[in-house]
C-alpha cells in the first residue's frame, strides 16, 4: 500500500473477488485524495472496520461486502459525506449503527444485512433525502420500526427482515409513495396492519410485502397491494383474518365497541381492606398538609425531612384515571403522566412502574436509591414516591418528579427522562450555564454543529493529548482510537437528549452502549 503513495491521480482503487487474508494496513488511508471509489468486498479480509478510510474525504462508494470484518461501525464514517453507496453486508460487524450516517445527504443505498448489528434502527435515517434502497435484514435489532424511513421521497425498497423489531407497524407508511418492496418477515411487530398499506393512491409502486411471522393481528385491508394474493406475504400471523378470499384467511368477527372493550386502567373495588388503607393514606396527607398555607408555586422538599405522603387514589386522580392523553413518555418498565397533584395544583411528572415486567420492582428501588443520593442542576428534582397498592389489591409504585413547563427546558427534555446533558457537561468540560451558550445556542445544539468531524475541536484538551513516549506513528493512532471513543460517547449524549421522547435511549441501552465503548477501548489499546 505505501507505494501507492505516489499515484495522486488515483480515483478508483479494487481488489475485490480475491482470497486476500488478514487486517488491512492502516496505509490504505495514504491512497489519494481523489479516491471516488474503494472495493474491498468478496475476499478473506478481517479485523476492525479498515481505519485510514476516514482520511478518503471525496470517496463515493464503499464497498467492503463478503469479507470477515469485526467490531463496530466507526462514527467518523458520517464525516465523508460525500458517500453515495455503502455495503458492508456478509460481514461480522457488531454493535449500534453509526447515528452519524444521518450526514450522508448523498447516500443513495445503505446495504448493511447479515451482520450482527444490535440495538435500535437510528430515527435520523430519515434525513437520507435520497437514499432508495435501505437493507438491514438478518441482524439482531430490536426496538420499533422508525416511522421517519417512510418519509424519505426516494426510498423504493427498504428490508428490515430477520431482526428483533417490535411495537406495532407505524401509520406513516402510506407516505412512502415510490416504495415498491417492502419486508418485515420474522420479527415480532404486533396490532393490526394499517389501513394505509392498502391505499391505492399513497402507495402506487408496492410490488411486493412480505409480513410474515410476526405477531400480527386484526383484519387485512382488502384495497391496494392487498388486493394480489402473491404479492403479500402474511404466514405465521395467524390473528390475522379478513382479507380477500385468495389469502385463504378466517373471517373476521364481529368486533365490540371500543367503549365496552376495553377495560379501564383502574377500577374501583369494595373490598373494605383496600378502602381503609386508601382512607388512612387520605388522613395522612391531610394531616401533613393541616395548617400550611396554600403554596403559590411548587416547593422541592428538603432531603432533610419527610416527603409528602400520596395514595394510589391520589395519583389515579391527579391523572384523570391514568388517561392515555396524559403520558409524556413511555419506558421500559413503564409510563410517564402529566398530571396535577398538591394542594396548589402544580403540575407533576409522575412514572408509574408497570410491576408485571420483569425487573420493574429492581428498577424502583435502584432509581428511588438513586435519586435520594444524588443532585445535580440537570436532573429533574423527585418530590415524593408512592408504595401502596391499586383498587383491585395489586401492588402499585410510582415516582412523583418536578414537571418542566411544556416538558422541556431550554428546548430539550429534562425527563431523560438529564443524563444526556450530564454527559455532555464532562467531556466539554463547559458547564450548560457557560456564557457562551446565549441567543439560542446551548450545550446540545453546540456538540450538534461539531458532531462528528468537529469533535476534536470542542473537547476538554486533556482528553486528546499526545503521548510523548510514544514513536511519532504510534501516537497518531492512539489519537485516532481517542477520538473514536469520544466520538461514541458523545452519541450518547446527543441521543439522550432528543426532543421526541420516542428518539430517546432508554438507560439500559446506554449502560450497554457505554459497556461496548469501553471493552472495545481496551481492546484495541
Amino acid at each position: 500500500m505505501d507505494s501507492l503513495a505516489n499515484c495522486t491521480q488515483l480515483q478508483i482503487f479494487s481488489i475485490a473477488s480475491n482470497f486476500l487474508e488478514g487486517h488491512v494496513p492502516a496505509s490504505l488511508g495514504i491512497l489519494s485524495s481523489q479516491l471516488d471509489t474503494l472495493y474491498l468486498s468478496e475476499n478473506k479480509l478481517s479485523g476492525s472496520f479498515p481505519s485510514g478510510i476516514e482520511n478518503l474525504t471525496n470517496l463515493t462508494r464503499l464497498s467492503l461486502y463478503n469479507n470477515r470484518f469485526t467490531g463496530e461501525i466507526p462514527e467518523w464514517l458520517g464525516c465523508l459525506k460525500k458517500l453515495q453507496t455503502i455495503w458492508l453486508y456478509q460481514n461480522n460487524f457488531t454493535g449500534f449503527l453509526p447515528t452519524s450516517l444521518s450526514n450522508l445527504s448523498q447516500l443513495g443505498q445503505l446495504l448493511l444485512r447479515s451482520n450482527k448489528f444490535g440495538g435500535l434502527i437510528p430515527p435520523g435515517l430519515g434525513n437520507l433525502q435520497m437514499l432508495q434502497h435501505l437493507d438491514i435484514s438478518n441482524n439482531s435489532l430490536h426496538g420499533t420500526v422508525p416511522k421517519e424511513i417512510f418519509g424519505i421521497p426516494t426510498i423504493f425498497l427498504i428490508d428490515l427482515s430477520f431482526n428483533n423489531l417490535d411495537g406495532r407497524l407505524p401509520t406513516e407508511i402510506g407516505n412512502a409513495k415510490q416504495l415498491s418492496y417492502l419486508s418485515l418477515s420474522t420479527n415480532k411487530l404486533s396490532g393490526d396492519i394499517p389501513n394505509t398499506l392498502g391505499n391505492c393512491e399513497s402507495l402506487k409502486y408496492l410490488e411486493q410485502l412480505d409480513l410474515s411471522f410476526n405477531h400480527l393481528e386484526g383484519e387485512v385491508p382488502t384495497e391496494g397491494i392487498f388486493k394480489n394474493a402473491t404479492a403479500v406475504r402474511i404466514h405465521g400471523d395467524r390473528r390475522l383474518c379478513g382479507g380477500v378470499l385468495e389469502l385463504h384467511l378466517p373471517a373476521c368477527p364481529d368486533m365490540p365497541s371500543k367503549s365496552t372493550n376495553h377495560k379501564p386502567y383502574c377500577t374501583q373495588s369494595s373490598d373494605p381492606l383496600v378502602i381503609i388503607v386508601l382512607i388512612a393514606m387520605v388522613i395522612l396527607v391531610l394531616l401533613f398538609w393541616r395548617g400550611k398555607h396554600k403554596r403559590k408555586s411548587l416547593v422541592l422538599p428538603s432531603f432533610g425531612r419527610q416527603f409528602p405522603k400520596v395514595s394510589f387514589s391520589d395519583i389515579a386522580r391527579a391523572t384523570q384515571g391514568f388517561a392515555t392523553a396524559n403520558i409524556i413518555g413511555r419506558g421500559r418498565y413503564g409510563s410517564v403522566y402529566q398530571g396535577k397533584l398538591f394542594q396548589d395544583g402544580s403540575d407533576v411528572a409522575i412514572k408509574v412502574f408497570n410491576l408485571e415486567t420483569r425487573g420493574s420492582q429492581k428498577s424502583f428501588i435502584s432509581e428511588c436509591n438513586a435519586l435520594r443520593n444524588v443532585r445535580h442542576r440537570n436532573l429533574v428534582p423527585i418530590l415524593t414516591t408512592c408504595s401502596s397498592i391499586d383498587s383491585n389489591g395489586n401492588d402499585f409504585k410510582a415516582l412523583v418528579y418536578e414537571f418542566m413547563p411544556g416538558g422541556m427546558c431550554n428546548g430539550r427534555s429534562c425527563i431523560d427522562y438529564s443524563f444526556g446533558i450530564v454527559l455532555l457537561e464532562i467531556f466539554l468540560r463547559k458547564r450548560p450555564t457557560d456564557d457562551m451558550f446565549k441567543d439560542g445556542l446551548d450545550i446540545v445544539k453546540f456538540v450538534e454543529v461539531n458532531y462528528p468531524c468537529g469533535i476534536s475541536q470542542i473537547v476538554d484538551l486533556d482528553l486528546l493529548q499526545d503521548e510523548v513516549e510514544f514513536p511519532q506513528g504510534s501516537r497518531s493512532a492512539m489519537k485516532a482510537k481517542d477520538l473514536n471513543c469520544l466520538i461514541s460517547v458523545l452519541n450518547i449524549g446527543l441521543c439522550c437528549t432528543k426532543v421526541s421522547p420516542n428518539e430517546r435511549l432508554d438507560m439500559h441501552e446506554v449502560a450497554a452502549r457505554l459497556h461496548g465503548i469501553k471493552e472495545a477501548y481496551l481492546r484495541e489499546n
